[in-house]
């Protein structure tokens, strides 16, 4: 995630608007919603799904993918729904009106 991260802030400066740049934008929504998804997971859940399960999925898939397995585990959407914002943009738009 840390190498997509500085991926994406060289693309935006280098092309921004691109397809690169959009897809890497919704990599990073995706991101954002899974782990917000899985955020609000209870102790009990987590201990459904234990960390070294999660691990075996970041070896086989990668840590993307391996969030989207937990998430689908739990029966929540794997993708964000069309205009979905993160609890952060959300709290911005709030504050910004």
């Amino acid at each position: 995630l840390e190498t997509a991260a500085f991926g994406a802030i060289i693309v935006s400066k280098l092309a921004p608007g691109s397809q690169q740049d959009l897809a890497i934008q919704a990599q990073g929504t995706r991101v954002e919603y899974l782990s917000e998804q899985l955020s609000g997971l209870t102790p009990a859940q987590q201990a459904e799904y234990p960390p070294e399960r999660f691990q075996q999925d970041v070896i086989e898939v990668g840590e993307i993918e391996a969030l989207a397995r937990k998430a689908a585990h739990f029966g929540f959407p794997t993708e964000p729904p069309a205009g979905w914002q993160s609890q952060a943009d959300r709290e911005l738009a709030a504050a910004g009106s």
